[in-house]
């Protein structure tokens, strides 16, 4: 704690004391006047339980002023923000001290102190327009993020449609090139059955040449035969020895 705050409550816990003291003269003298007074209706077990009441009191109120200024008397006093600006402006413009400043304008010193360092270090001089200022940078981050969320499930779900479009073709593509495949065996089948059928053909036209062929290779050896055994004739009839011809 600074030394001025352990003056001020020096200070508080003096008028505490002092107001106690006064209460216990008050008893007293009121006792000591009833003593002397032999009229008084009041007898002096009853004047003592008063004074008793009015110290338990006494006590009590001071506890309560103890509570409302906080733990060690020193609670910063709840101010408006014209409070706070007529604060700043008394400093800044006349150049009077804070605690000269705060007498005038009803405002705690420790209060008042707070303010000051506060408007140095941040420039500002109201609470209130900070919050709202947060609150507004929290809702613009919130919809900032909801944004980025919206986007981004937007570009997962044109990544998935475009991930499904390439499968589909890929799928569709095997399918085509079989098909084409297919188509490509089919010409080649049909050529080679309009080639086998010329072949056939080529083969029967072979097949009779090889039939006429036979039978004039036997109309040459009938032919030959006969040309041997005419010279067979001839010879016998010469007598002339001949040799044999083989075929």
């Amino acid at each position: 704690m600074d030394p001025k705050g352990q003056i001020q409550q020096c200070q508080i816990l003096n008028s505490h004391h002092s107001s106690y003291v006064d209460d216990q003269e008050i008893c007293s003298r009121q006792g000591s006047h009833s003593n002397n007074d032999s009229d008084s209706s009041f007898s002096l077990a009853e004047q003592e339980q008063e004074c008793k009441k009015l110290l338990i009191q006494s006590s009590n109120e001071q506890e309560m002023t103890k509570r409302r200024r906080g733990k060690h008397g020193l609670k910063y006093a709840k101010i408006n923000n014209d409070q706070r600006e007529g604060l700043i402006k008394q400093v800044t413009s006349t150049g009077c001290t804070i605690k000269s400043a705060a007498q005038l304008l009803g405002i705690n010193f420790s209060t008042a102190k707070a303010i000051m360092q506060i408007f140095k270090k941040e420039g500002r001089s109201c609470k209130k327009v900070i919050r709202k200022n947060k609150k507004r940078q929290s809702q613009m981050l919130k919809r900032h993020q909801v944004v980025t969320k919206d986007q981004s499930l937007e570009e997962e779900n044109e990544q998935k449609n475009q991930i499904d479009k390439i499968a589909q073709q890929m799928i569709k593509q095997p399918i085509s090139v079989l098909e084409d495949k297919n188509k490509q065996q089919l010409l080649i089948i049909q050529q080679l059955t309009n080639q086998n059928l010329l072949y056939q053909g080529q083969v029967s036209n072979l097949f009779q040449e090889n039939v006429v062929l036979t039978q004039k290779y036997q109309s040459l050896c009938q032919q030959y035969q006969q040309l041997q055994n005419m010279m067979q004739q001839i010879l016998m009839k010469t007598q002339s020895p001949l040799v044999p011809f083989f075929v």
